[in-house]
């Protein structure tokens, strides 16, 4: 996984550790998408905007979801069929 930026405020350190220590883990391929969006619901974490495919079968094809943190951040996840598409726009790599 590329990550482009990084920085969260939280009110519970322990409580993140654990969130995104053991629940989410750290590497987030086209492949492992599912199994994380799978986690997710098996721990009750409620999605903002459930997993789903966008720009299916076309330049910048992606898995995406929204969930909110213990602390009330909202973080979306991504996982590119094709890495090297992820700055992709109207069908031209950048």
């Amino acid at each position: 996984m590329s990550v482009f930026h990084l920085a969260y405020t939280v009110t519970d350190l322990d409580l993140a550790r654990s969130f995104y220590g053991d629940l989410l883990g750290c590497v987030l391929e086209w492949g492992e998408f599912q199994k994380l969006s799978e986690r997710l619901k098996s721990a009750s974490v409620t999605f903002i905007i459930e997993p789903h495919i966008r720009y299916a079968r076309l330049l910048g094809e992606q898995a995406t979801m929204f969930i909110k943190d213990p602390s009330a951040n909202a973080l979306e996840f991504k996982a590119y069929k094709n890495a090297s598409e992820i700055f992709a726009s109207d069908n031209v790599l950048v």
